[in-house]
């Protein structure tokens, strides 16, 4: 779906942590080291209490900062909501076309 309509995404481990805070150097090598990709302080809880209720789960992340752990930069929350905030077209296009896929989907059945 997100070839049909041109949005680029990726597959990736998903490293989920307690938060609120931005990761040090040490940890951003270690969750590397564990094969994560991306670190984020949502997602996991939310997808824990779904599947405890037998709800089928699809994470989608929009990565809101790249960390380099050798090439840190300082990131403030503001940055973090204005990456979010610019992929949110995108984001809403693609959530769109799953669902409509689906309802496609339930429809034949």
């Amino acid at each position: 779906i997100s070839r049909e309509i041109d949005i680029p995404v990726q597959r990736g481990v998903y490293v989920g942590v307690k938060g609120p805070n931005y990761e040090t150097r040490a940890e951003y090598r270690f969750f590397r080291m564990i094969g994560g990709d991306v670190v984020g302080m949502s997602t996991v809880p939310e997808t824990l209490v779904a599947r405890h209720a037998g709800i089928r789960v699809l994470g989608l992340s929009t990565i809101t900062n790249v960390c380099l752990p050798d090439h840190l930069e300082p990131v403030t929350g503001e940055m973090v909501a204005e990456t979010a905030i610019q992929a949110s077209d995108s984001m809403g296009k693609l959530i769109d076309q799953l669902i409509r896929h689906e309802a496609r989907i339930i429809s034949t059945e």
